[in-house]
């Protein structure tokens, strides 16, 4: 009885080890860190510049609009710098603006939006494109209204013509 004993702790401790104990049925895996860095977006940014915006006459001179009265075939402006800067390997980006809109009660006004600058290309009344050198963006666009009055319109004395603000808008667009 002694052999049936004993063979049978050994069969025990054999299936003990196969069934995982520190056997033969381990598993191999290995482990290993590997370091991904980080990732830093870009940016873009459009601001108006320190200076503020100011009105000028026909002839290009500085004036106060509290003060000034147009009369019929004046033309003035009213002029603005805003600073475009932006980074990204990938960048693409345009500058837009809301249609003016005036609730002018003077007879013949029209009103009339540009913008120039370096690396500005006009896409259509409202869009510019924003060039872009080695994924930077560093420009300064001069928007500029310009309001004109008919020589030959006869209405409109002692009326105001009050405009709603100029909405910018720089955007990153898929690049093409």
């Amino acid at each position: 009885m002694h052999k049936l004993v004993k063979a049978t702790i050994a069969a025990a401790a054999g299936i003990a080890l196969l069934s995982g104990g520190a056997g033969t049925f381990a598993m191999w895996n290995q482990s290993a860190n590997v370091s991904v860095s980080s990732i830093q977006s870009g940016s873009l940014s459009l601001t108006p510049s320190s200076t503020a915006g100011a009105w000028y006459n026909a002839a290009g001179q500085k004036i106060d609009i509290a003060t000034y009265r147009i009369v019929p075939g004046d033309t003035i402006s009213f002029k603005q710098d805003l600073t475009i800067s932006g980074t990204g390997t990938n960048l693409a980006a345009e500058l837009s603006w809301n249609a003016l809109q005036s609730t002018s009660q003077i007879a013949g006004a029209t009103a009339e939006l540009s913008v120039t600058g370096a690396g500005l290309t006009k896409k259509s009344d409202t869009v510019y494109t924003v060039a872009v050198t080695n994924g930077t963006i560093s420009t300064t666009a001069n928007a500029t209204v310009t309001l004109k009055f008919d020589a030959n319109a006869t209405g409109g004395q002692n009326s105001t013509a009050a405009f709603s603000n100029i909405a910018f808008t720089l955007a990153q667009v898929a690049k093409a």
